[in-house]
């Protein structure tokens, strides 16, 4: 066997072991209930808002039945949650593990996006596979794409808008300028952050590599394919927020709110040492590298490195608290960040020398075992926690709540576990609501009151002299009469009329 293909099949066999990581790590307890430490809560929420699409068919304006009415109260496009709806009214599956299962996949479609983007862009079938490779051995894709979210909905969306907007570059056939707008359409109203990371990123390829070459006419097409998609996001955002805007407790998810608390952060948080490194740490970053820095500049796809590198930071720039907060958002940059590792990886392998191939396969195998130790230390506690307890609760819960009739929430801010697993709408009274009881009987006027059937609290009861202890008397129920409904280690406490 020649050196070549020596070479090859190595990096086919790396790719292999890749595959067999990632798909070991995906499907492990991946019938876990939703309610996983790592947000799980978030899962719960979207699975939620899927369940009542199930139950009531389809909606533009889909319900998320945890604050109130009025029920609908859309965030995002539900691109990921009407799949998912769809699949189970087909072949009537169990709903958990339908959703987890379609992210996975919207992720293994993602690995075949990056891999026709790099094959466009005229790389060749070794750098493919290895960069593959390194995606397939990053823990944070070990670990989200089994979450019920739609992150890998948007990647996908996101990445076939790349794929197809540089097949039009390179063909200039307005079929594959169709298919991008097709993507863009649904991909921006889906999640814009991830969009926008890709939608940059073909801005850059335009420029640098395209534009040389590109007429009047393309020109003009590409930014309308670049802007149509983004004014669906605007679009979306004003319909979603008309059901917001004039919600008791809703109006805090509007999109002004949103962009001044979350994306307009202060410069103190955003540039502090502390955030930095928490989301350094979220994102997997592997500290190892930063040796390799030394040696970059000499290795022949320095600049390839740098790019990547530079388009994994700039979200993290312009989300810093989103990023800072919920580490699911990695998976729309942790591709860059994957590819940054492959370049270095690959002008090690391309060079001619005998001990080039051992140092790339140690850099791997290094890195391999670093991201398992990282999966291990951040994930693996989570995937392994006792979480069956929420079924006897839901189920003690729906003796009192009929599935038209709905109930109140004390001290569980966004937390959709309950109603979800208990098939029932409610209001969850968020923390920082002005929870006087005036203002609680305003949201709850809105329901009939036979419909308000129990006021659930999770964790200590409320004190003779709080609000939630007036407010439960004012509403018609016994304070000083709460019922125990859940086994040890998920207590909730539950007052019925």
């Amino acid at each position: 066997m020649s050196k070549k293909y020596f070479k090859n099949y190595t990096i086919l066999l790396i790719l292999l072991f890749a595959f067999l990581f990632n798909f070991y790590h995906l499907t492990y307890k991946i019938s876990n209930p939703l309610r996983e430490t790592e947000h799980g809560f978030r899962q719960c929420q979207t699975a939620i808002s899927t369940y009542w699409l199930i139950q009531d068919g389809f909606k533009l304006a889909y319900e998320t039945p945890i604050l109130g009415p009025n029920w609908s109260i859309p965030i995002e496009f539900a691109s990921f949650q009407y799949v998912v709806a769809f699949v189970v009214k087909i072949i009537n599956s169990p709903l958990d593990i339908t959703g987890r299962i379609i992210s996975i996949l919207f992720f293994y479609g993602c690995l075949f996006w990056v891999f026709k983007i790099l094959k466009e862009l005229k790389f060749n079938s070794d750098f493919l596979y290895l960069s593959l490779s390194i995606i397939l051995i990053n823990p944070i894709y070990c670990f989200w794409p089994r979450a019920f979210l739609y992150e890998t909905t948007a990647l996908f969306l996101s990445l076939g808008f790349v794929f197809y907007t540089i097949k039009y570059f390179d063909t200039q056939k307005y079929k594959y300028l169709t298919f991008a707008f097709i993507f863009g359409i649904f991909a921006a109203p889906t999640k814009i952050t991830t969009f926008l990371v890709y939608v940059s990123f073909v801005g850059f390829i335009y420029i640098f590599i395209y534009l040389k070459n590109i007429n009047t006419k393309v020109f003009i097409l590409t930014t309308l394919i670049i802007i149509c998609p983004i004014i669906a996001s605007f679009l979306w955002n004003y319909y979603a927020d008309s059901f917001k805007i004039n919600h008791s407790i809703a109006y805090q998810l509007t999109s002004k709110v949103h962009l001044t608390d979350w994306i307009l952060s202060d410069l103190n948080f955003r540039f502090s040492k502390e955030t930095w490194i928490k989301i350094l740490y979220d994102s997997k970053f592997i500290i190892y590298v930063f040796p390799l820095f030394i040696v970059l500049f000499f290795l022949k796809f320095w600049k390839n490195a740098l790019i990547c590198l530079c388009f994994w930071i700039l979200p993290l720039l312009f989300f810093t608290k989103l990023y800072y907060v919920h580490g699911y958002y990695n998976v729309a940059n942790g591709v860059f960040l994957s590819l940054f590792v492959s370049f270095i990886l690959y002008s090690i392998f391309k060079i001619e020398k005998i001990w080039a191939l051992p140092i790339m396969l140690f850099i791997f195998g290094f890195t391999t075992i670093d991201y398992k130790l990282k999966f291990n230390e951040n994930y693996l506690p989570s995937l392994n926690g006792k979480y069956d307890d929420i079924f006897f609760t839901s189920k003690s819960l729906q003796k009192y709540v009929k599935p038209n009739q709905t109930f109140i929430i004390f001290n569980s801010d966004w937390h959709s576990e309950l109603p979800y697993y208990s098939q029932r709408k409610a209001i969850m009274i968020p923390s920082w609501l002005d929870d006087s009881p005036n203002n609680l009987l305003k949201i709850c006027q809105k329901l009939p009151p036979s419909v308000v059937m129990g006021v659930a609290i999770l964790g200590d009861l409320p004190s003779q002299n709080s609000k939630i202890y007036n407010t439960i008397k004012i509403l018609g129920f016994n304070p000083d009469n709460p019922i125990a409904l859940s086994e040890e280690g998920y207590w909730w406490h539950w007052y019925s009329k």
